[in-house]
């Protein structure tokens, strides 16, 4: 479809915040008064995620003792950054291949080794209990984190933005 041809799709007599083809929008004010502006393509906003706010802030607190505990970021993946309808919150604290196996004594299938599966356990309980959520916690070895996600959305959580201390 051409240029005018998807212009021509929308009256342009019609006030903004009228229907207009999927991915279109007026370049104008929302509401306006007469003709609609340049029209252009745009892309529809993508949430952050499909956790309510209240229940994000706590997770990000609970998150944060996690991520100071371990040294390293933990991400918060799957389908509640996907869909309204999650199952579960999955974070995930992806350590270096090294750390892993020390930590873990390069266990390859976390759900048979008792360590990690205690660990995974009690913070998936602690940050359910704190958030209000259904937690699915993981610790993951950063090569299994990107062969198993590849390009997958990741939502780096439990950090804060501290101001410059002068």
């Amino acid at each position: 479809m051409t240029r005018e041809e998807e212009i021509s799709l929308i009256d342009d007599s019609s006030l903004c915040g009228r229907p207009f083809p999927p991915n279109f929008r007026c370049g104008l004010p929302e509401r306006h008064e007469g003709p609609c502006g340049n029209v252009h393509v745009f892309a529809p906003a993508q949430r952050a995620t499909f956790v309510g706010a209240p229940q994000q802030f706590e997770l990000n607190f609970a998150v944060r003792a996690v991520t100071e505990a371990f040294g390293y970021c933990c991400y918060q993946v799957g389908s509640s950054l996907e869909k309204r309808d999650f199952r579960d919150v999955d974070i995930r604290c992806i350590l270096d291949d090294e750390d892993f196996d020390r930590m873990f004594l390069g266990w390859q299938h976390n759900h048979l080794d008792a360590r990690i599966s205690l660990l995974n356990c009690a913070i998936s309980l602690w940050l359910s209990t704190r958030s209000g959520l259904p937690v699915d916690f993981q610790f993951q070895r950063m090569t299994e984190a990107n062969k198993t996600n590849p390009k997958g959305r990741r939502n780096a959580i439990g950090i804060f933005i501290e101001p410059k201390k002068e």
